[in-house]
């Protein structure tokens, strides 16, 4: 029973924030978010559970596309990561490819292996603390959501945040 609400938690945690964001003249749309990963797993222990579904690769690239709807006028729009528990942000990710309908903007971007932030403090992880050993299945190792912002022509800005995205080592081949 434990299992199904981890489940369930997990699933609610992965899905959309609801509401409106207001930045002036631009206005994102937090329930139309949409968030896909080239890769996902099935299955993976994670607090006393499992997880199934979208994560970031440590260990390689990962394509991600998000998507948004929006009132008013976006001109550009950045991506980076915040790991959960530190709160550290990434520099600006490799946006691929922008598409701008008018209403709703979709952005792809990749992750660099070993550059997404997790929730791993500095002073809990020492030399003494690693131990070698081979791992076949992917592991969770921690958290990143991703944080997008719109800029409009005018200047105004308007912030997005996923919620969070477990970042796996060793994943599935695609």
């Amino acid at each position: 029973m434990k299992k199904a609400f981890a489940l369930v938690g997990l699933s609610a945690v992965l899905a959309s924030c609801g509401g409106l964001s207001s930045g002036g003249d631009l206005i994102i749309d937090e329930s139309s978010l949409t968030l896909t990963s080239q890769f996902t797993v099935q299955n993976v222990p994670f607090r006393g559970g499992t997880y199934s579904g979208p994560v970031i690769c440590d260990d390689r690239a990962t394509n991600l596309q998000l998507a948004f709807n929006y009132a008013g006028s976006v001109n550009t729009v950045d991506a980076r990561l915040q790991g959960a528990t530190t709160g550290s942000v990434s520099g600006a990710l490799n946006v691929t490819n922008t598409t701008n309908t008018g209403s709703r903007v979709t952005v792809d971007f990749f992750t660099s292996p070993g550059s997404v932030p997790l929730s791993v403090p500095n002073d809990k992880l020492t030399a003494q603390a690693i131990i070698v050993s081979p791992i076949v299945n992917p592991v969770i190792i921690g958290g990143t959501r991703v944080q997008i912002v719109a800029h409009s022509p005018l200047g105004q800005t308007d912030t997005l945040n996923t919620n969070y995205l477990p970042v796996v080592d060793n994943c599935p081949a695609v």
